[in-house]
């Protein structure tokens, strides 16, 4: 089973804008906004809906954009939300993977 995502910047989500318009290449990124009472190691977990921090591409062609997780658990819920995992992506515009939880104990279908 993968492993549950976290908020606050403890999450890696790996983007690509490649194939948006005046966007180029991959980076790192990380979550943001979680559940403010359910905690994974003393970090709130990330749900569908919640927003990652915001960025544009390293080159900054990009306008700043902050998408909302789109893909998640659809099994297991914090707040009656569905919970994020390792894999999980956020919207576009690009790609926008979820690639390291920064824990090891929690997991969800």
């Amino acid at each position: 089973m993968p492993l549950i995502a976290r908020g606050f910047a403890t999450a890696i989500v790996a983007t690509n804008h490649a194939g948006s318009p005046g966007c180029v290449g991959p980076s790192e990124q990380t979550s943001n906004l979680c559940s403010p009472n359910v905690f994974v190691e003393g970090v709130g977990v990330v749900r569908l809906g919640d927003i990652m921090n915001s960025h544009a591409t390293p080159s900054n062609l990009c306008l700043p954009h902050a998408p909302a997780l789109a893909t998640a658990s659809s099994n297991v819920f914090a707040n009656n939300i569905a919970v994020g995992r390792i894999t999980d992506t956020y919207a576009g515009p690009g790609t926008h993977v979820i690639t390291d939880v920064g824990q090891t104990t929690v997991t969800a279908n």
